[in-house]
C-alpha cells in the first residue's frame, strides 16, 4: 500500500473528521479551515458538478478546499483542471523510513509538552513558521491528541539546551497501522544545523517504535527548506 493511502487510515478519525468517498474522488474533510488541509482527491474522471458542490458548500461555511493531484497524474488532469480555472501551488514530498533502531543520543534532554510550557511551544513554532496561519490553533491541536483514540497515541517533545527550546516536534502513532507521523517539526535558528533535529528525529522515532510503528514518515514541501 502506497504510504498516502496508508498515511490516510492514520489520519481519518484525526486530522481528518470524516473521508467522504465519490465514484470518481475522495474528500479528506480536515478539522481545520484552511484549503492546503481539506483536499480532494481524484480517482477517475473529475465530477465537476459534485466536486463544486463540495467546494461551495466548505465556502459558505468559511473553509478552503484543494484538488491534491497523485504525483504521475498531473498530466492526466492538467487540461482539465486549466479548463475549469485552477493553476499548480506547490509540491508536497513524502519521505518514509522503515525504522530499525533509533540512535538517542545521551547528552540531550527531551522534555513532553505540558501546560506549564505550552505557549513556549506556540511561540516556537510561530518563530519557526511566521507564514503559518493557525500556529497556535495547531499547536492546540497537537496538545490536545494524546486522548482521542486508544490505538492513535500523538507525542509532543521539546528538545532543551540550557534553558532554552531548541527544537520541538510532534509524532502521531498506531500500534494497528504500526505506522507513525512526524509533524509540526521545528529548530530554532541559533540551533540549527547542530545536530538537534537529527537528535529530536531519533527520540520520535524511538517513541514511535516503542509504539509498535514499523514505518515512520512525513510530509513536506518539496523545495522547501527543512528546518
Amino acid at each position: 500500500m502506497k504510504i498516502f493511502e496508508l498515511g490516510e487510515k492514520l489520519l481519518e478519525g484525526v486530522f481528518y473528521t470524516e473521508i467522504i468517498r465519490k465514484p470518481s474522488f475522495k474528500y479528506c474533510h480536515s478539522v481545520f479551515k484552511e484549503n492546503f488541509y481539506n483536499l480532494i482527491l481524484p480517482t477517475g474522471s473529475l465530477d465537476w458538478e459534485s466536486i463544486n458542490q463540495i467546494i461551495n458548500d466548505e465556502i459558505r461555511v468559511g473553509r478552503g478546499v484543494s484538488l491534491y493531484i497523485p504525483e504521475g497524474k498531473m498530466d492526466i488532469y492538467i487540461k482539465d483542471l486549466s479548463t475549469h480555472g485552477y493553476i499548480k501551488d506547490l509540491d508536497d514530498l513524502y519521505v518514509f523510513s522503515e525504522i530499525k533502531e533509533a540512535n538517542v543520543l545521551p547528552d540531550f534532554n527531551f522534555v513532553p509538552v505540558t501546560k506549564s510550557n505550552f505557549n513556549n511551544f506556540v511561540e516556537a513554532s510561530a518563530y519557526c513558521f511566521p507564514d503559518f496561519p493557525n500556529n497556535t490553533e495547531y499547536c492546540q491541536f497537537c496538545f490536545d491528541l494524546p486522548d482521542k483514540d486508544q490505538d492513535k497515541i500523538n507525542y509532543n517533545m521539546l528538545l532543551i539546551e540550557g534553558e532554552q527550546i531548541a527544537a520541538f516536534g510532534s509524532v502521531l502513532v498506531s500500534q494497528e497501522l504500526k505506522l507513525a507521523f512526524l509533524h509540526n517539526m521545528g529548530t530554532l535558528p541559533r540551533f540549527r544545523r547542530k545536530g538537534y533535529f537529527v537528535a529530536l528525529t531519533n527520540y520520535l522515532t524511538k517513541l514511535s517504535a516503542n509504539h509498535g510503528a514499523m514505518i515512520i514518515y512525513a510530509n513536506v514541501e518539496d523545495g522547501g527548506t527543512s528546518h
